[in-house]
């Protein structure tokens, strides 16, 4: 990331001003800042929940006894192909 003076430097060279140039990158980091930790908590939640999901599937199965039927076997599977690669990515 280039400094601020070098970036000074460079609108100078280019005839444009610098004035206000550290209050300006403070105000765009910070808003980009704010931009990048909101995904990251919306991508926790939803990931945690693709993995609860195979687990409730799985204890369905279980309870149900249903270890024969293909239907509930597919759709572990498809859960499963969800949060497996979400496990291994940690």
């Amino acid at each position: 990331m280039p400094t601020v003076t070098a970036l000074r430097s460079e609108l100078r060279d280019l005839g444009l001003a610098t004035t206000g140039l550290k209050a300006e990158l403070a105000e765009r980091l910070a808003a980009h800042a704010a931009q990048q930790s909101a995904p990251w908590r919306q991508k926790h939640f939803i990931d945690s929940h693709k993995c609860a999901t195979a687990l409730f599937i799985l204890a369905c199965i279980w309870y149900f006894d249903e270890w024969e039927n293909p239907t509930a076997m597919l759709y572990l599977g498809r859960s499963l192909s969800l949060s497996l690669p979400l496990s291994l990515s940690l």
